[in-house]
């Protein structure tokens, strides 16, 4: 007796591949659309395909905040995975706060009440608090350093722990090193204030005086030499003020004192010799 064949339900979930080939065309909601034009465009996007990339991503339909604002999370994981092209994807940035208005009638112009900068902002600023939270591996780093003394008493389980452990902890650090980078860069762009720039700095600063990291302090020297020339020129409020005129903080003070309590750390040998020349090159600037 022959058997009757299944048939598909209406409903029925096609893998997207599967579809092209039957003919089915996929109906996605007008959010997820985007972000799949977004990454696609992203990942095409090269300094000699640049403004050609870049406009298609300003034209393809942002039509509020919340789809702004996604827009902005993409380009911003894409900085802190790929940090060695972190200067271009902060271009982007800079390229959508100039132009996007050109294209979404609903976004300011002026740089003061643009929502692209403000969007580049909040997002900044949400990921430096989130990385302040996981800066402080100091504990974590000394709870790994223990078990990799005695990694032959721990069973299979726990050295599968371990390894991920080990993992979580240097895909952070990357992480906190690549939003570091990339702020450095979207700040001499003119798109972030120098108080985030200079509590990045700080925060890196604090920690490599107590625990000496070639990584960190080349993203530091790096953030300082990227930055410094802008934060030269700078004033920004001061945050202790009590009167509402009270004098501004000329930043070029506080980059010098930075680069004062920096300098005994050129000669400190916890350090390679590559990051103490990079040390010795900064003060030269």
């Amino acid at each position: 007796m022959p058997v009757k064949p299944l048939e598909r339900g209406k409903n029925a979930y096609i893998p997207k591949a599967l579809a092209k080939q039957v003919g089915v065309v996929i109906q996605e909601d007008a959010a997820t659309e985007r972000i799949r034009a977004i990454k696609s465009l992203l990942n095409k996007l090269t300094l000699e395909r640049f403004d050609a990339i870049a406009e298609q991503i300003a034209k393809v339909g942002i039509p509020d905040d919340e789809a702004l604002a996604s827009v902005i999370d993409l380009i911003y994981e894409k900085a802190l995975d790929e940090t060695h092209f972190a200067s271009m994807y902060a271009r982007l940035c800079q390229y959508l706060v100039e132009n996007l208005s050109r294209f979404e009638p609903w976004i300011e112009a002026t740089l003061t009440r643009n929502q692209v900068r403000r969007a580049m902002v909040l997002r900044c600023q949400n990921q430096f608090y989130n990385d302040e939270k996981i800066a402080d591996t100091a504990e974590l780093e000394e709870e790994l350093r223990q078990a990799r003394q005695n990694i032959d008493e721990l069973t299979a389980e726990q050295k599968e722990a371990f390894v991920k452990r080990q993992e979580d902890v240097f895909k952070a650090k990357r992480r906190v090193l690549g939003n570091v980078r990339f702020v450095g860069e979207i700040f001499a762009m003119g798109l972030l204030s120098a108080r985030i720039v200079l509590r990045c700095a700080t925060q890196i600063y604090d920690k490599v005086k107590v625990t000496p990291d070639d990584g960190e302090m080349e993203t530091l020297c790096n953030l300082l030499t990227r930055a410094g020339p802008t934060l030269e020129t700078t004033t920004m409020p001061n945050p202790n003020a009590t009167q509402p005129n009270a004098p501004s903080i000329l930043c070029s003070d506080l980059l010098n004192k930075m680069f004062q309590d920096l300098a005994p750390l050129a000669q400190d040998k916890r350090f390679s010799s590559r990051i103490r020349f990079m040390l010795m090159d900064l003060f030269e600037l």
